[in-house]
């Protein structure tokens, strides 16, 4: 048995123009081949010129603001230091006492420097 032959069946005219297949085909193709090195010098673009540069300004900007940071913290951990000093001495009795001796003999004197005359 032979299977009927019908226009219905045919897929319809397999042939373009050679000068449009030609054309698009050589385009599509140079494309497809042209498109994966194409996007890593795209991704290598991006990475150079919006990547890099803005994170080493930040780098810079965070290295600076950390040994700034630092110095305060030092400063701030000298200052805790002096102040539970101050506390422990406010605590002690014997400084409490000298304290309230020196606020009861006034404010101190200056010795005055004999002259030369008289140490003749």
């Amino acid at each position: 048995m032979t299977l009927p032959q019908s226009d219905s069946l045919d897929c319809g005219d397999r042939t373009t123009a050679p000068a449009e297949a030609g054309l698009l085909g050589r385009f599509v193709g140079s494309l497809a081949g042209w498109l994966p090195p194409l996007a890593a010098f795209g991704l290598f673009c991006h990475l150079c010129l919006l990547g890099l540069a803005p994170a080493r300004v930040e780098r810079e900007r965070l290295e600076t603001a950390e040994a700034r940071l630092a110095a305060e913290r030092l400063q701030l951990e000298l200052r805790v230091q002096e102040l539970k000093r101050l506390r422990r001495a406010q605590q002690d009795p014997v400084y409490i006492e000298r304290v309230r001796r020196l606020e009861l003999a006034g404010p101190p004197t200056e010795a005055v420097p004999a002259s030369d005359e008289a140490a003749r």
